[in-house]
């Protein structure tokens, strides 16, 4: 059996730190263009795989932002609350990582988007957990290049994926 190769074994070769090869091959600031060059070279020549990706077969992890309500959390907090944890735990599984963002009622009702969208360029997808009012359900579908999912509602109005219990659609 053919040993992977490490991080560790890059560094060495390079002469560099593995937390510089790590920020190297993960795009991450704090290595000259240069240097982020020769370690990707050097890791190609090696055949260095991620972990992640020989264990799952998959080369990019996806992140998934959860959105959510602050009348959710506090009327029904165990309910939503372990909604989401279910959903963080099983896309973990399926490298994926999610990050979760409750609107307030006063963002809710201003219609102020939630800082998931405006201020992360690296979400591939949102998940949103419990319907909101219709005023910022319908700013939502304004969003067009983040694909979006609805968890425990849906809507007649627009086509738009939708997990629900089978019991609640009629």
């Amino acid at each position: 059996m053919v040993k992977a190769v490490k991080l560790a074994d890059i560094a060495e070769k390079v002469g560099v730190s593995v937390v510089t090869v790590s920020k190297a091959l993960s795009g991450q600031k704090g290595v000259s263009e240069e240097m982020r060059a020769r370690i990707k070279e050097l890791a190609d020549e090696m055949g260095y795989t991620p972990i992640h990706a020989a264990q799952t077969g998959r080369t990019r992890s996806y992140t998934i932002g959860v959105v959510t309500f602050e009348t959710y959390f506090t009327r029904f907090a165990s309910f939503y609350w372990k909604m989401y944890q279910e959903l963080a735990t099983r896309a973990v599984k399926k490298n994926c990582f999610s990050m979760l963002e409750v609107i307030s009622y006063y963002d809710e009702d201003n219609l102020v988007w939630p800082k998931l969208i405006t201020e992360n360029q690296k979400i591939d997808g949102i998940i949103v957990i419990g319907r909101p009012k219709l005023s910022y359900l319908k700013m939502l579908y304004q969003n067009k290049r983040i694909p979006m999912v609805f968890m425990d509602f849906y809507d007649d109005e627009e086509v738009v994926d939708s997990v629900v219990d089978r019991k609640s659609v009629v």
